[in-house]
């Protein structure tokens, strides 16, 4: 339930502001709370719920758990990629002709997930694979 209000909540406060500026004092506290309360709920409830409930058949279509391997160079990456996409942003996006705000926020968030997933998945196979196989010597 926790979840559910959380997320009405970080959607109220994308409608209110037109955007989820990381920058905004009141983003930066109770909207990063209300996401934390919002993935911890969906982590139990994917935990605990049944296993024919749609979170849990979500989570068990290949490309989601694909891209769980890439996960890793997504929490690593993103922090420099998201800033280097500035030129992305909504605001430069409206400016450029695209309206309206969501959709600017949806091009920019669709180009940083594809810069990010490129990334990673180079991370994964010229980088972490590699030093994972690596495990086997030490075992």
């Amino acid at each position: 339930m926790a979840a559910i209000a959380s997320t009405l909540l970080i959607l109220g406060f994308f409608v209110w502001k037109r955007e989820l500026d990381a920058e905004d004092l009141l983003v930066r506290t109770a909207g990063f709370s209300l996401l934390g309360i919002a993935s911890s709920g969906l982590i139990l409830a994917a935990v605990q719920g049944s296993n024919t409930s749609l979170l849990k058949r979500s989570l068990r279509f290949w490309p989601i758990r694909e891209i769980g391997k890439y996960s890793y160079g997504f929490y690593v990456y993103h922090v420099a990629i998201q800033p280097s996409l500035k030129f992305l942003s909504t605001y430069s996006l409206q400016n450029a002709g695209i309206r309206p705000l969501a959709l600017a926020g949806l091009v920019h968030l669709l180009a940083c997930f594809v810069v990010c997933l490129a990334i990673s998945i180079l991370s994964w196979n010229l980088l972490e694979k590699p030093f994972l196989q690596l495990k086997r010597r030490f075992e």
